[in-house]
């Protein structure tokens, strides 16, 4: 007789918190993190030697960023309203006390630079007025003065002052594959671009060398993968510093300038990396080598480096590595507490590689569950990431945990399109959206049924965002083959998607999808709204009331459309979100929406369920 395992509940799972916004005071004593321990994102602070954490903003609502400010006595932190990505700026007092508002409270985005070196002025963006640019902004943080330091009529938004305090770094966006760097005067408000270039090249995270006469800044100039370039303000000229043929996603520099920090990606592992530039050496952490490094902060003394670090089975927490034995694993200073599973609760995925229809290799993670494989085999979970420019890499997931933890194979491609494995790779997906990127979703699942324990009837499509629009396209393009799909604030009509995204937003869409003029034809046969009629999976499609992204109307149109036509839809609305989840209250519904929808229409045979619970879960 065969025995089930028991399935933990969808609540421990989210009992897991997740950590962001690494930001290390001056004084190297003290770490400002940003948990989602109460259920919302918001700041804390902990001692960098280790201990108790201590919680700075109660509000209630997601924190974003995260500055140090009066060399370590408050923070400047910007949060939104229920996920409506309008960003209002707060400083909050390091002892704690009421956060204080740094400017009137209006409708705009906003995007933190950096501080100036003596303390005084905050340096960042705001579209106010103008929602498709964003002007750069100095905020004196002792006067309470504001002034206009750069007008712009694009996206350009701050980095960092330099050390001497002259200069502002910025880098203006056009599209996620095509950024330029700006250098501009603090004092005059003159600038000009450093990076001038043709065709598409990203150019961004800049990060000044001690001396402010040079600086590093991660570009893919006429290479595939992104690499470390030195600029020379004095000639205007830049090298490489360290380009391997691989990703560097993230640097930092220690404040004497004698050593640097790299994230490389490896296959989807984030790896940290030190850096000799005089000598050019590079040192490996054997103890980070798996997993997701990200955020490489130094002490002001450069003794030790502050990361965050997960991995598929580990959610992300602090790390402090003191740099005279970094031989030595560094010390876990924060703690996402796992909500009573253990190990044999946490599934840890496997790198799947496949050929997709032209031959191209695509490669992906599953997620396999424990326990012997049911009669008829596994029913599986694709999970296309959002993006589309976007990895699916090894860090800790709580919906593929989630999944898996029920009966569910997942699969999670990162399809031609996805970041990390060169820009040749990335175009692929531009202006095909739906074409080749979602033959490489059929291809994938071709390749689970070619495994042998899984249940060909019962495969499904689950994806957000972009992913939300390939698994509409999945139900409309191939409405034979799935046996439920689940669409989270997913694009229905690349038109109307077009017209309402916010205004920055349009030039590079009209670049990367198509222009709703020019490319009529393309968005006609591309848009699944046009074709829900195919349908015949079981749906239910979630969505955030606050999304600016994707508006709700994206969604309303497709359950309107299915319900008009008799087919079988649920609809999730969450008044208090946006575009993705800041209330672990509601991803938890979510969640257990999606396991109760697939339980009832592909169910994981065998599965049980926590002593308790409902056989199914509904939702709310």
């Amino acid at each position: 007789m065969m025995h089930s395992r028991r399935r933990p509940a969808i609540e421990q799972f989210y009992a897991i918190r997740k950590t962001r916004g690494l930001a290390l005071a001056a004084d190297g004593k003290t770490v400002a993190f940003v948990t989602n321990l109460t259920g919302t994102p918001e700041v804390w602070t902990v001692p960098a030697s280790g201990g108790w954490p201590h919680q700075l903003t109660f509000g209630g609502q997601a924190v974003q960023q995260v500055l140090w400010a009066d060399d370590g006595e408050s923070l400047i932190v910007s949060m939104d309203h229920d996920g409506d990505e309008d960003f209002e700026i707060f400083r909050v007092p390091r002892a704690g006390g009421i956060p204080v508002r740094l400017h009137p409270p209006v409708k705009e985005q906003t995007h933190l630079g950096g501080i100036s070196p003596d303390g005084k002025l905050l340096a960042y963006a705001s579209n106010h007025g103008h929602p498709a640019a964003f002007d750069i902004l100095l905020h004196d943080l002792t006067t309470g003065e504001e002034r206009v330091l750069w007008r712009s009529s694009l996206v350009d938004l701050p980095l960092d002052f330099s050390p001497c305090g002259r200069w502002l770094l910025a880098y203006r966006f056009e599209q996620n594959a095509n950024q330029d760097l700006l250098l501009i005067d603090v004092a005059t408000g003159e600038g000009r671009i450093l990076t001038g270039h043709e065709g598409l090249v990203r150019n961004h995270s800049a990060v000044w060398i001690p001396g402010s006469s040079s600086f590093l800044f991660l570009t893919d100039r006429d290479r595939d993968f992104m690499g470390v370039g030195r600029y020379d303000l004095e000639t205007g000229t830049w090298a490489w510093a360290h380009a391997p043929e691989r990703d560097v996603m993230e640097l930092a520099i220690a404040p004497d300038g004698n050593r640097w920090a790299f994230i490389e990606n490896r296959d989807g592992h984030l790896v940290p990396v030190l850096h000799d530039p005089a000598t050019g050496t590079v040192t490996e952490l054997p103890d980070y080598a798996e997993g997701a490094a990200s955020e490489p902060k130094f002490s002001r003394d450069g003794h030790t480096l502050a990361f965050c670090h997960e991995s598929p089975v580990r959610p992300r927490d602090v790390h402090i590595l003191d740099l005279a034995h970094h031989d030595r694993p560094g010390i876990q200073i924060t703690f996402s507490q796992i909500g009573g599973l253990s190990a044999a609760d946490l599934i840890r995925p496997e790198i799947l590689r496949y050929a997709s229809f032209d031959g191209l290799e695509i490669t992906g993670w599953l997620f396999t569950p424990r326990g012997e494989v049911p009669p008829g085999g596994h029913p599986a979970i694709i999970w296309p990431h959002g993006g589309p420019d976007s990895q699916v890499i090894a860090n800790f997931q709580h919906w593929f945990q989630v999944f898996a933890g029920a009966g569910y194979m997942v699969l999670a491609p990162n399809f031609r399109g996805s970041t990390g494995y060169g820009k040749a790779f990335q175009a692929l997906n531009r202006r095909d959206w739906g074409g080749a990127s979602f033959r490489d979703i059929v291809a994938g699942s071709d390749h689970l049924i070619g495994l042998g324990n899984v249940d060909p009837t019962r495969i499904s499509v689950v994806g957000g965002s972009f992913g939300g629009f390939m698994a509409l396209t999945a139900a409309t393009r191939e409405p034979d083959r799935w046996g439920a799909i689940v669409d989270i604030f997913g694009i229905s009509n690349l038109f109307t998607f077009i017209e309402t995204t916010p205004a920055w937003w349009k030039p590079y869409l009209h670049q990367m999808v198509g222009h709703p003029v020019a490319d009529r034809a393309l968005l006609e046969e591309r848009s699944p709204i046009n074709f829900i009629d195919r349908v015949k999976a079981p749906m239910l499609v979630i969505q955030g009331a606050n999304d600016a992204r994707v508006v709700k109307a994206e969604s309303d149109q497709v359950v309107e459309r299915l319900r008009g036509l008799g087919g079988t839809v649920e609809y999730l609305v969450f008044d208090d979100e946006g575009h993705g989840f800041s209330h672990v209250s509601n991803e938890i519904r979510a969640a257990s929406a999606i396991v109760g929808f697939l339980d009832r229409h592909m169910p994981a045979k065998h599965a049980q369920v926590p002593a308790g619970a409902p056989t199914t879960n509904r939702p709310a």
